[in-house]
């Protein structure tokens, strides 16, 4: 399977930007043709180490070289030095799988229109340039001329490639810039500017690449070994995906939660797309992305900015206050304010924390029963995209006492007890006394005993008015007296 790295992109100062995939070896992706022999996973034996052999090896689908191209290889060159012969030579051409002659043509000779990269290992006299192995940029097959080899750039002398050793090589052309550049055994050997489709092949863009060799009368073993190219097929003309932009996040998002229209999208950092992204990516800060999709191994070539927007929520200080009076069982807490009552309210929460996670929910806001004398809660509101946090302090106090002036102990479930309002669970040391008429006391209550219309022995008392005298034995000792009627 093809396995996409990405190596080589334009630049670019506008918001999209061209990508260009990588390959690893496929033989299926490959024409071998001649003496060529694929001997395993990523090594192609052009020649054998006898006469009169040619070997070649082209990509089978045209290649954009409108775009950019790059190739990490490794050449070999048999051991013979003095009488070894005769080279290899990387090739450009739109002939598909076209052969040269052997011998000093090196398997492109003849090859026209055509432009090679030569790395020739045998001195033809009054042929070639030097008598050193050497590098050369060679047009049209024209392997016999001298001035051929420097027609577009200088030819290069190179230390003997024939000693049993492999050389590592790679080519880079940049499309924007129109600039080559070779490098052998980890040296630049050429770099030039160069018109390659409208200097050599009248504008046509998609072109063959791939490798020659030829022995002749002397010989030696020529091997390639192809780890890895970045090209895009001349067929490939997937559009770009759609998106939105700018798309808002509250706090963080992943890439992989963006809104996109289009098929196995990629996400890049840069809009020169030098940085892979992991759909999984982490994103905190407001940012920009860049995002290409890939239709049938074919991606699409321009980048298309997305822009992320991070919010952060609203966590208030201030907080509204609820007061409620000491004792009360519970309280309503959207009394806290009309805002509570909004649509975009998602409730009530005993910490800041659970309402940022809307985790805990208060379940009961209407009959909220407080633990503490002072106790701070949290509100959250939805606000578009994030969302605010308000705390909200709940305040005791002691509200007045509110005394009723009508007991009726009937059983029917209403004023069955002399309920005396915010003096319960409030007051907790109080006394509360009962006379009748007769200055008699007949009942004694506190904080868990309540009036119910009886006498101390349990008997109701009679229709009738009745006194009572409270005494809170607060701190000031406050006394509250007056008169009750009783009737059933």
């Amino acid at each position: 399977m093809r396995s996409y790295i990405l190596l080589l992109l334009f630049a670019s100062f506008y918001a999209t930007a061209q990508t260009i995939p990588c390959f690893t070896f496929e033989e299926n992706e490959f024409s071998i043709s001649g003496d060529a022999l694929i001997i395993n996973d990523d090594t192609v034996r052009l020649t054998q180490a006898q006469n009169w052999q040619s070997g070649f090896i082209w990509s089978q689908n045209l290649i954009n070289f409108d775009l950019d191209f790059s190739l990490d290889a490794e050449l070999y060159f048999g051991t013979q030095d003095s009488n070894g012969a005769d080279g290899i030579a990387f090739v450009i051409q739109p002939l598909s799988n076209d052969e040269g002659s052997n011998g000093g043509g090196i398997g492109y000779e003849g090859i026209s229109p055509s432009f090679a990269v030569e790395f020739d290992t045998w001195w033809n006299s009054g042929a070639d340039p030097t008598e050193m192995d050497h590098v050369a940029l060679v047009a049209n097959g024209l392997t016999q001329n001298i001035s051929a080899h420097s027609a577009y750039a200088p030819f290069v002398g190179v230390s003997n490639l024939e000693d049993g050793q492999w050389h590592p090589l790679s080519i880079q052309w940049n499309a924007n810039d129109q600039t080559l550049s070779v490098e052998l055994d980890g040296q630049i050997v050429i770099s030039t500017t160069i018109d390659i489709v409208n200097t050599f092949f009248g504008g046509n863009t998609g072109l063959f690449w791939g490798f020659t060799s030829a022995t002749g009368g002397a010989n030696n073993l020529h091997q390639v070994k192809i780890l890895e190219f970045c090209s895009v097929d001349n067929s490939c003309n997937t559009p770009p995906p759609t998106a939105d932009s700018p798309q808002i996040f509250c706090t963080s998002t992943t890439l992989d939660q963006l809104q996109i229209n289009g098929t196995a999208i990629r996400f890049y950092a840069e809009n020169t797309g030098d940085t892979l992204l992991d759909g999984t990516t982490l994103i905190t800060e407001s940012t920009t992305v860049y995002i290409t999709q890939t239709v049938d191994d074919c991606e699409s070539q321009d980048l298309v900015a997305v822009e992320i927007l991070i919010e952060n929520p609203t966590i208030y200080t201030d907080s509204f206050e609820i007061e409620y009076c000491q004792g009360n069982i519970s309280i309503n807490l959207y009394d806290a304010s009309d805002l509570f009552l909004s649509t975009n309210f998602s409730g009530f929460f005993n910490t800041q924390s659970d309402a940022e996670n809307l985790s805990d929910i208060v379940v009961n806001p209407t009959d909220f029963e407080p633990i503490t004398e002072n106790q701070m809660l949290y509100a959250r509101l939805e606000d578009g995209v994030c969302y605010e946090v308000y705390p909200i302090l709940l305040m005791s106090k002691n509200c007045d006492i509110i005394i009723p002036q009508a007991i009726s102990p009937n059983n029917d479930g209403l004023n069955d007890v002399f309920e005396i309002q915010n003096l319960y669970d409030v007051h907790l040391n109080h006394v509360l006394k009962i006379y009748n008429r007769y200055g008699q006391c007949i009942f004694e209550g506190n904080n868990n005993k309540k009036w119910a219309g009886t006498s101390d022995d349990g008997k109701l008392v009679p229709v009738g008015t009745y006194f009572y005298a409270l005494l809170l034995n607060n701190e000031n000792d406050e006394m509250f007296t007056g008169w009750v009627y009783c009737n059933y």
